[in-house]
């Protein structure tokens, strides 16, 4: 698949088989949450929202895999209570946040190509903006081969990629940009995507990962 291709693919499917390298399970579990917010409108039970904000905090290894049963319980239940899923968007949206809790192999691609397959309800254009904010675009983006220079984690720089981060403030990405560049970062790749306006900014962005130190 060249760059335009995959530029132009509304498939999230073909774009998890082009990526470069192996994803953590880190990453597929806050690409899926961040799918799931989207379809936070139609979540009718406090559970499933419990649920993904669960599978994202598991993610960050602030909640430990002893408490991550019960929520999965509560978000299956959930599940089991609603009709059938069919063209229900409402059941559909509770099928996918139990989803998020799912996914207890590292990298496990099975499991989370069908919960995007499931995610009807999110546009596949947006699936796909998801994962390239999380994992980067392939062919023009390196981020694999991308050294942060210590010289740029000033104070500010770090404070505000974690206000970002915590608040999911992504609409202070340019800031940080600006505060990285002034601290010395010239990553053209890393720079124009915290600065584009067209970017679908999520948790574990791979840029903000890259200024955090987050894999």
């Amino acid at each position: 698949m060249t760059e335009r291709e995959w530029l132009a693919t509304l498939d999230p499917l073909e774009v998890l088989q082009h990526l470069a390298g192996k994803p953590s399970w880190r990453k597929l579990r806050l690409a899926a949450v961040a799918c799931c917010r989207q379809m936070r409108y139609l979540m009718l039970d406090e559970r499933s929202i419990r649920a993904i904000e669960a599978a994202e905090r598991y993610a960050d290894k602030s909640l430990g895999l002893s408490d991550l049963g019960e929520f999965e319980y509560q978000a299956t239940q959930v599940v089991h209570e609603s009709s059938e899923p069919g063209n229900n968007p409402h059941a559909q949206a509770a099928h996918c946040a139990a989803c998020c809790l799912a996914f207890w192999a590292p990298a496990d691609w099975g499991t989370f190509q069908v919960y995007l397959w499931s995610s009807q309800h999110v546009t596949r254009s947006i699936q796909v903006g998801i994962l390239a904010c999380v994992f980067g675009v392939p062919h023009r983006n390196r981020r694999i081969h991308i050294e942060v220079d210590p010289s740029w984690r000033t104070s500010d720089v770090v404070a505000l990629a974690n206000g970002i981060y915590d608040e999911r403030a992504f609409d202070r990405m340019p800031f940080l940009a600006d505060a990285l560049q002034e601290a010395g970062c010239d990553n053209d790749d890393i720079l124009n995507h915290l600065r584009d306006p067209n970017a679908t900014h999520v948790r574990g962005c791979w840029a903000l990962d890259l200024v955090l130190g987050k894999e």
